[in-house]
């Protein structure tokens, strides 16, 4: 298990094992219900126990065809309508939590093998993501745009933490360091 999100009344379990699972917290019973449709490329599907899973269509990295992809977080959206589904193949993926339907799909930051915990930021109009490179990312929700980065550290930026009133944001990395983030611009304190 890589990521929990508890949105009342259902928890979303993200898994290594590149399946995203929601169980009905009141009963404990894992839900029957599709997230995701299959994917164009073959990334998103859905296997024999109701759960959804991430795939790689490609062979790079010495993967086969169709190989599984590790879920490395899950968030909900404020008004509970969307998932925001980061896999282990540098891929963000907006999903419709009624239709299963994919909306968008966000890339550029680096996701191989940490757990990085994406989300949506202040009143659900952007996406942020920590990356491997030792950036976060922000993308514009609608357009799908990347709008900009900044550098946290030479490693890894492992996680995020945004002031409800988009006043500041705090990014932690590898690098043991905690950076408070004025959003006016992009200075930063490191501690």
């Amino acid at each position: 298990i890589t990521s929990l999100f508890l949105s009342q009344p259902i928890l979303f379990v993200g898994c290594a094992d590149g399946k995203l699972r929601a169980y009905d917290v009141r009963s404990g019973k894992l839900l029957v219900r599709k997230f995701f449709r299959d994917h164009p490329e073959g990334r998103l599907g859905r296997d024999n126990n109701n759960s959804c899973s991430c795939r790689s269509s490609s062979r790079r990295g010495g993967r086969g065809r169709n190989s599984i992809i590790g879920v490395s977080s899950v968030s909900v959206s404020k008004d509970s309508r969307l998932l925001l589904v980061s896999c282990l193949d540098h891929t963000l993926r907006l999903i419709d939590r009624r239709s299963g339907v994919e909306l968008k799909c966000y890339k550029g930051h680096k996701n191989w093998k940490l757990r990085l915990r994406s989300e949506f930021v202040w009143d659900n109009s952007l996406i942020a993501t920590p990356s491997e490179d030792g950036k976060i990312y922000f993308w514009n929700l609608v357009t799908g745009r990347l709008l900009s980065s900044v550098q946290h550290g030479h490693e890894a930026s492992l996680c995020t933490a945004f002031n409800p009133k988009g006043e500041s944001f705090v990014s932690g990395g590898s690098d043991g360091y905690i950076r408070i983030w004025r959003t006016t611009g992009e200075s930063s304190t490191a501690y």
